[in-house]
């Protein structure tokens, strides 16, 4: 009788040549025409594939496990190799880079250095260690002097595609069939699977939007202004800048002669720029937009007394006072409980060479928006970058190299988004205030996010399987 041990890994059924053959198939399904083999010519690339109007492909092919950070991998120093010969082909010739492996350490890292994922300082970090590699000097030369645009090009245009022996093998037997098959054959079974998969699955869900419903006074006060712009009647209430209004909501609009309009009833701390008699009116007499402006106005106060700073229509919690540049202690941040009693990090100070770098404060989007007739808030969460810790905000081109950091699925995956949300939420729905609370407040309620109960989920059936209902029509 045999002796059949099936356990043995896959790696020693499939060694580098025969795994080569299956790459070599596998890119021929797609339409790629095999130019050049390692096997008979003996070269740095594997394989070299062309396809009509469309670059030359390079492909370098592992059959057993491998790692673009381990020191003693051959890997590591062909990829500055492919790097090199990429430089001296002319811009419209360059190629593309493909590694075909059967295992890569470190998915996560790896995706920060190759591929689209791929992060601008990770690569340049990865790159910048190569003290150990054995370059002759010519070479060396040309990496030390090669630019950051050209580095972060090649290796976000370099693909990695993981796939076992055995696996790219059934996935090649499976393309093959479907090329054999007439057009006509593979467009019926196109047309099968979308109708299968066309309907959710029916499932009871909850869905909630970003949409926190605000209610608000029925009712404001207007009193007749002394002055028509709001730089004078601010200057005229707080001449030393002293002092934070109890209701900076004035707006002397075009009107003759010019008004201002509060939710709070109490105008007496405005009588230096006010006279005449308040007059209590509907806030539905108000034209629609001067309303939504009313609406701002005195949400932009509300949230100030939650504790939050405003940068035109984003919100963050910002320090008391600047912070020191010369500051070394990486432990300065601000937390806000969250709904289960933990502590969220909002705000914090990042270091480098004792050094404040720049300050990171998650903030939220807000904006007025309008759901089954009812005005609400539409909310996002992201983050601002100041560099004190205040007001100085980080914009144009070192806001977005710093932000490179959070386009990433660490940060911007659903469960992730969801969580902020959810903390949001939780802020802008519960009664702490930073600043006294007024007394327009308790009439001023943002309502948490809206929240909707289906019947069916977003999701379909997988690929290939096949809904009871429609195999018995087909009968």
């Amino acid at each position: 009788m045999s002796w059949d041990n099936f356990d043995i890994r896959e790696g020693s059924h499939y060694g580098g040549e025969m795994y080569k053959k299956e790459v070599i198939r596998y890119y021929q399904t797609l339409g790629y025409e095999l130019r050049k083999t390692s096997t008979h010519e003996g070269s740095l690339e594997d394989l070299v594939f062309e396809k009509e109007n469309e670059k030359r492909l390079y492909v370098e092919a592992k059959s057993s496990g491998c790692s673009i950070f381990a020191k003693t991998d051959k890997l590591r120093e062909e990829i500055f190799k492919y790097f090199l010969k990429w430089l001296e082909c002319s811009p419209e010739k360059r190629f593309e880079l493909h590694l075909f492996v059967q295992e890569i350490t470190k998915h996560e890292e790896t995706q920060r250095v190759l591929t689209h994922k791929a992060i601008p300082n990770n690569i340049l970090e990865w790159f910048n260690d190569r003290e150990d590699l054995d370059f002759d000097a010519h070479d060396r030369v040309i990496l030390d002097n090669t630019t950051n645009k050209d580095i972060i090009e090649f290796f976000k245009s370099t693909s990695v595609k993981l796939c076992s022996g055995y696996k790219l093998h059934n996935i090649i037997i499976e393309r093959e069939d479907i090329i054999r098959r007439a057009p006509t054959s593979y467009a019926f079974k196109l047309l099968k699977e979308i109708k299968n998969r066309q309907l959710p699955v029916e499932k009871r869900a909850k869905v909630i939007v970003n949409f926190l419903e605000l209610e608000y006074p029925q009712i404001f006060y207007q009193i007749e202004s002394k002055y028509k712009t709001k730089d004078t009647i601010r200057k005229k209430l707080n001449p030393n800048n002293e002092f934070i209004l109890h209701t900076p909501y004035f707006m002397p609009y075009d009107y003759d002669p010019p008004m201002l309009f509060s939710f709070d009833s109490d105008l007496e701390p405005l009588n230096i720029v006010t006279k005449g008699e308040k007059a209590e009116i509907s806030i539905n007499e108000l034209h629609p937009q001067m309303k939504r402006q009313l609406l701002y106005e005195h949400l932009r106060r509300y949230l100030f007394c939650k504790g939050l700073t405003r940068d035109k229509n984003k919100y963050y919690f910002a320090f008391e006072d600047p912070l020191d540049l010369e500051l070394s202690d990486d432990n300065i941040k601000i937390e806000i409980s969250r709904e289960d009693g933990g502590l969220k990090t909002v705000t914090r100070a990042l270091i480098k060479n004792n050094r404040l770098n720049f300050v990171e404060h998650r903030c939220i989007e807000i904006e007025l928006g309008e759901i089954d007739n009812k005005i609400g808030l539409v909310v996002w969460p992201g983050f601002i970058f100041t560099y004190n810790g205040v007001r100085y905000i980080i914009r144009d081109e070192h806001a977005s190299k710093i932000a490179s950091k959070y386009l990433t699925p660490d940060y911007n995956r659903n469960l992730n988004k969801r969580s902020e949300i959810n903390f949001w939420n939780h802020f802008l729905t519960n009664d702490l205030f930073r600043h006294q609370k007024e007394s327009w407040f308790d009439n001023f309620i943002i309502k948490p996010m809206k929240t909707h109960y289906l019947k069916w989920t977003s999701k379909t059936v997988e690929l290939d399987q096949e809904r009871l209902n429609l195999m018995l029509e087909s009968e």
